[in-house]
């Protein structure tokens, strides 16, 4: 329900692990997973998604990015 330009994506829920990785503790390395399922759900192209998430996360936390 969330529009697209307020979309991130995090590791802080221990006990929110995508499947088929539940019952171990969640880490930034199952972003991809969480990412992809978002994905599906919103029926975006993965890298879509992540265009949108990198520019989200700039904003949100003041960042630049190198445009060269």
């Amino acid at each position: 329900v969330a529009p697209l330009e307020l979309v991130l994506v995090e590791t802080d829920a221990p006990f929110l692990t995508p499947a088929p990785y539940r019952g171990r503790p969640n880490a930034p390395y199952l972003i991809p997973v969480t990412v992809r399922a978002m994905a599906a759900v919103r029926g975006l192209g993965e890298e879509a998604l992540c265009t949108a998430i990198a520019a989200n996360t700039a904003r949100a936390f003041g960042l630049t990015r190198d445009t060269e």
